[in-house]
């Protein structure tokens, strides 16, 4: 299962939205670990903020995919990249468009990254 992930100012993504830069200003610090422990786990707003563009991105690829507008597709998938770069499903569903596209080569790359990023996850659920 993935972790979801808390920015402060100095470790957002490059390419953040102005969405998730305003609500990361208007977010409240988190509290500390030991308050967490007796509340139920929420998440960040400057993080669920990240979390949903990512999210229509990769929805409007799928939309975009399933249309065979491939090439439409593949910028929303690249766009959901520059946010979350470890992502394999958005590595392979950028592999699937550019090889409808006859992409050849930067299909091979996308695909070899989501094969990475899936063998280190695989490692380290297994403890290896």
């Amino acid at each position: 299962m993935r972790q979801r992930r808390v920015f402060s100012k100095a470790s957002r993504p490059a390419g953040a939205s102005e969405a998730f830069l305003t609500a990361l200003r208007a977010a409240k610090r988190p509290e500390p670990a030991s308050a967490k422990r007796t509340k139920r786990a929420t998440v960040h707003p400057a993080a669920q903020a990240w979390q949903d563009e990512i999210r229509q991105h990769v929805a409007r690829g799928a939309e975009l995919k399933q249309k065979g507008q491939y090439a439409e597709a593949e910028q929303e998938y690249r766009a959901a990249l520059r946010l979350d770069p470890e992502n394999a499903d958005l590595y392979a569903n950028l592999a699937y468009v550019l090889v409808r596209q006859e992409k050849w080569d930067d299909a091979v790359s996308a695909a070899r990254e989501a094969l990475g990023f899936w063998t280190r996850s695989w490692r380290r659920a297994v403890g290896l």
